[in-house]
């Protein structure tokens, strides 16, 4: 076990050092039994250390010519960066858009790629991405966290696209604290003081971010905050939605506005508004969040609209700068989630007068 520990210890410290540039690209490298005194094992060790950069093309051994890293343009195409998601993920809009937007930014970019839907994380082991491919590009993290440190632990060029928790990885992310913030400073300015939030449970995926950013709006406008007003769905999907709003209704404690964390909730809720002889938009306001979930047509409910393509786009970027340029720190890069306006949302039927103008124009950049 040690064997391996020193070996894999080795080949990320030379990463590292080659994508620092303390080993340039066309310079020669120490030789093999200089590393070996230099981290004091065997040139065996060495060698299998440096076998996964000659396989791909990172560096090049040569007999009597020593070992030199070779620049970018020489690098052969040979390996391909490996495109990794849940078996299931494409089969639903959101993950198919994100994977579309991912390869066609790879095409572009002249990079090869090959997709590899993962039945389960533990089929995925970092030595074999790390001498097989010459990068990993993630759709979401498929609860490979562990996988994503070792990676992040041995340099190697990796990216997530759409990370929906709070991960040190390098990633693309949609700012849902943002997305219901802003949706309740909206409701706000159009008047509106009982506002409900209908998310799913804090502890998984991006709701407790969105449940940060409601708490922080209701405070930020002044308006009281009613915990019976949140409203937690357990299961995934809009039936339990409907039954939560149709209790809150019969509670006597009527909304005038719901933002939803997704627009299955949304669709939900505004079905129970329905069924209660409530008109959407006109008694209630709904806001959702995603333009993907809601199977209503033609569309009416105001969202935030979830920029999937752009999601896989700039992760593939992401990937790919760090192939060209080398190593660099983890980094995460905000995607903005634009504000659709539609029928859904109207004034309150009890507004509070002179609230409106300068709060509508401050809430969002997408608000005409």
């Amino acid at each position: 076990m040690r064997r391996f520990l020193v070996r894999d210890q080795v080949a990320a410290e030379v990463r590292r050092r080659i994508a620092e540039g303390v080993y340039p690209p066309g310079c020669p490298m120490p030789t093999e039994e200089q590393l070996a005194r230099e981290f004091r094992t065997s040139r065996t060790t060495i060698s299998k250390a440096l076998g996964p950069l000659q396989e791909a093309g990172i560096i090049e051994q040569a007999p009597r010519r020593g070992t030199r890293v070779r620049p970018v343009a020489e690098r052969p195409p040979t390996q391909a960066i490996h495109l990794l998601y849940a078996r299931g993920v494409t089969d639903k809009p959101e993950g198919a858009r994100i994977a579309a937007g991912a390869q066609a930014a790879l095409a572009r970019l002249n990079q090869r790629c090959e997709v590899r839907p993962i039945e389960s994380p533990r089929e995925l082991r970092a030595e074999a991405l790390i001498g097989h491919c010459a990068g990993a590009l993630f759709i979401e993290e498929l609860g490979a966290v562990d996988l994503l440190n070792r990676l992040e632990e041995a340099r190697f060029p990796y990216a997530v696209a759409n990370l929906e928790q709070d991960l040190p990885f390098t990633s693309t992310w949609v700012d849902h604290g943002k997305t219901t913030r802003t949706a309740v400073r909206l409701l706000a300015a159009l008047g509106h003081r009982r506002i409900a939030l209908l998310m799913r449970p804090p502890e998984i995926f991006f709701y407790r971010r969105a449940l940060a950013g409601f708490r922080a709006a209701i405070e930020e406008t002044g308006l009281p905050l009613d915990e019976g007003m949140i409203l937690v769905n357990p299961a995934n999907d809009s039936a339990r939605a409907f039954q939560l709003t149709r209790d809150l209704l019969q509670s006597g404690r009527r909304p005038t506005a719901i933002v939803a964390a997704r627009d299955y909730l949304a669709a939900g809720a505004c079905a129970a508004l329905d069924d209660a002889g409530l008109t959407v938009g006109r008694d209630v306001s709904v806001i959702g969040f995603d333009d993907l979930t809601w199977t209503h047509h033609p569309p009416f409910l105001t969202t935030f609209r979830e920029p999937t393509a752009q999601l896989g786009a700039a992760a593939a970027e992401m990937l790919v700068e760090r192939l060209i340029s080398g190593w660099r720190p983890a980094e995460k890069r905000e995607i903005e989630a634009p504000l659709v306006l539609r029928r859904s949302v109207g004034l309150c039927p009890e507004p509070v007068a002179g609230t409106m103008p300068d709060i509508l124009l401050q809430c969002h950049p997408g608000v005409p």
